[in-house]
């Protein structure tokens, strides 16, 4: 609140700034870790954001470590607080370093300042021949952990913008759960499948977007 004028008699005009949440930025994720997976590669976790018009995370990466890096920005895009980089390997052996950070996406496409870096040593990036100069092909990845009590990662890549539509079904072809069923930007996504109310057995996972169309296996054991 501001006062704007004030007259000999007392009165005066008083001027009020109001923030609105949904035109503003969202705020930058807080308490990004990164650590070696139990099956080598970078896991990545970081805190919540509590804006009401939160959609999710972009995650940037960088080989080497320090200042002035050369970040490749949108890896990927999750919507949970935690992240596999399946195209980075970790073992003594390996003697390079990989630096991340990421940003809030909200519902209006805004996306928060980066996050702090994180980095993780003895590490190898397998660049994807898919990937090279920015361009991806159209991959439906395995799930990851597969058999899986009660939730599995699947990632997937699209090569170009549209609608992505990411299903289960159960082994008789009833659909269970749809996972994605959006307009997607080209790159690299990571969806969660949580199967806790289901049954033991095997399940099918299909993508679709324009004429691609992919489906994968994955068996959940309780």
């Amino acid at each position: 609140m501001e006062l704007e004028n004030e007259y000999t008699n007392g009165d005066c005009y008083l001027k009020f700034y109001i923030a609105i949440p949904s035109d503003s930025k969202p705020s930058k994720p807080e308490n990004l870790k990164v650590a070696c997976s139990s099956n080598s590669h970078p896991l990545l976790t970081w805190n919540s954001n509590d804006e009401p018009d939160k959609y999710g995370y972009v995650i940037d990466r960088a080989e080497g470590s320090g200042e002035n890096l050369v970040w490749e920005n949108n890896i990927a895009t999750v919507t949970t607080t935690s992240f596999i980089d399946y195209e980075v390997s970790i073992n003594p052996v390996f003697e390079d370093e990989v630096s991340y950070r990421i940003s809030a996406l909200d519902t209006q496409g805004k996306l928060s300042i980066p996050s702090s870096t994180a980095t993780i040593g003895d590490a190898v990036l397998h660049k994807l021949p898919s990937e090279s100069n920015g361009l991806y092909d159209f991959v439906l990845e395995n799930a990851y952990p597969n058999p899986f009590n009660p939730s599995t990662t699947i990632n997937y890549q699209i090569p170009k913008d549209g609608l992505v539509t990411l299903k289960v079904y159960d082994i008789l072809g009833r659909e269970v759960k749809t996972l994605v069923n959006e307009y997607k930007t080209k790159g690299r996504y990571e969806v969660t499948f949580d199967a806790s109310h289901l049954a033991s057995g095997l399940y099918i996972y299909e993508i679709k977007s324009g004429e691609y169309k992919a489906s994968k296996k994955m068996t959940l054991v309780k």
